[in-house]
């Protein structure tokens, strides 16, 4: 009976142990799948898909003139009223400035008596420059004269040595001639070196007479040659000519104004963009005014980076934003380089445009690429080494049941904007689950959880 009772209790024991042992293992795999789940990363993932890419280029500009026309006036008549603002519009005709007429008058009289001053010196000029000219030609005619008498007497003093030389030559050998029995007859040889030395000497003096006549004729042909040459003008008049004709001009241009009453007014309609003149101060020899000219359109300008020049070209369509307003049906007219790296968009605008010279508004353009079949949020990339790659999700059995552990996988991008991505083909599956967010820190290998969507 004892041996029944302490087999019941064994029994007991036995079972309450194997029950404890469930327990405790329990308590175990539910604290390591609590603690597993505390230190597993949770992360979202999505299936690659189709989409295009579109690339957005946003830039701030204004609308400034396509063409801007100079107003000018007559320098140096004082400003009596100033009636253009800078912004503001006006129309062809306008009145933009008044001078001062009692000023313009009294320059008029100045111009005028300027201009007898000149004639005045022209004709003085032209008077002397006649007066040198004749006593030019007087000395040249007797330096013609001179020349042509020193050749003369240089001819008759050659001709008178050529026949001295002449005759001194043929005494000398006409007396070796006659003599020549006696050639060793000290008198007759005396004669003979005497008559010898005289055809020398006559010699000498003729050619002393040939270099002279040579120095004569050249003399002369110089003084014919410069006679037959015009004398330099003297280019005083010609100037006093010039001057003349630009104070005509410059009196013609005031009498012209002072006809106006001394009124500036715009030659176009459009928008004084600057105005140069002061009242109390006088008018400058630059533009009075500058207008931008409305007849001849608009134009919007605004600054991109360099490297959003890759989405912009000229041509591609442009919507403008203004105070919540849009402005489409636009092009890109010109791209060209700008300061610190930037470019320069310019979009020309119809006169007609809801715009003004001077407003502000923002530029949009959208470029759509074509159809690409393995697209991803661009949070799913990852760089190294400037190579690219993302983690694919993927399940596995272990110890703990099924769980998903991360496998790094290198992709190649197409395109990508701010948003999404584009892969080559075939570098990741469709049904691939790309990891786009966690919630710590991941690497390879690293097991996950996925979060629910």
């Amino acid at each position: 009976m004892a041996d029944k009772t302490e087999k019941k209790t064994l029994h007991a024991y036995a079972f309450r142990a194997l029950v404890l042992f469930f327990v405790i293992m329990m308590i175990f795999t539910a604290t390591s799948r609590v603690t597993a789940s505390l230190t597993t990363a949770r992360v979202t993932v999505e299936q690659p898909g189709e989409r295009r890419i579109e690339h957005v280029v946003n830039a701030e500009g204004s609308v400034e003139k396509n063409r801007e026309l100079a107003v000018l006036t007559e320098e140096g008549i004082l400003v009596k009223t100033v009636y253009a603002a800078p912004g503001q519009k006006v129309s062809e005709g306008e009145l933009l400035a008044e001078l001062d007429t009692g000023h313009l008058a009294e320059l008029i009289r100045e111009k005028k008596e300027e201009l007898d001053i000149l004639r005045l010196t022209a004709e003085n000029a032209a008077a002397a420059e006649e007066q040198s000219r004749r006593e030019n030609r007087t000395a040249k005619q007797r330096a013609l004269e001179d020349a042509q008498n020193a050749l003369a007497d240089a001819q008759a003093l050659y001709d008178a040595a050529a026949a001295e030389q002449s005759s001194a030559s043929d005494a000398y050998y006409s007396y070796q001639s006659a003599h020549t029995a006696d050639s060793g007859n000290g008198e007759v040889w005396s004669q003979l070196l005497a008559l010898q030395d005289a055809m020398k000497a006559k010699q000498t003096a003729c050619d002393d007479a040939l270099r002279r006549l040579r120095d004569a004729q050249i003399a002369a042909a110089r003084a014919e040659a410069d006679i037959n040459v015009s004398q330099t003008n003297d280019q005083t008049a010609a100037i006093s000519e010039i001057q003349m004709a630009q104070k005509e001009r410059e009196l013609l241009g005031l009498e012209e104004l002072l006809k106006a009453g001394g009124t500036v007014v715009s030659p176009v309609e459009g928008v004084v963009t600057e105005v140069f003149l002061a009242v109390g101060q006088l008018t400058p020899g630059t533009a009075a005014v500058t207008l931008a000219d409305i007849s001849s359109g608009m134009c919007y300008r605004a600054h991109i980076k360099k490297e959003d020049t890759a989405y912009v070209s000229v041509g591609a369509e442009v919507t403008l934003h203004k105070n919540g307003q849009k402005l489409e049906g636009l092009t890109v007219g010109a791209v060209e380089p700008g300061e610190d790296g930037s470019f320069d968009i310019t979009v020309y605008l119809d006169a007609e445009a809801p715009l003004s010279i001077g407003d502000a508004a923002s530029l949009e353009i959208r470029q759509t690429s074509g159809l690409y079949r393995t697209v991803v949020p661009v949070s799913a990339l990852h760089v190294e080494n400037g190579s690219y790659y993302v983690y694919v999700a993927e399940e596995e059995e272990t110890v703990l049941g099924m769980q998903y552990q991360l496998r790094r996988v290198d992709v190649q991008i197409e395109e990508k904007n701010h948003l999404y991505a584009a892969l080559s083909e075939g570098t990741v599956s469709s049904e691939a689950r790309i990891v786009t967010d966690t919630d710590r820190y991941v690497e390879a290998g690293s097991r996950v959880r996925l979060r629910e969507p």
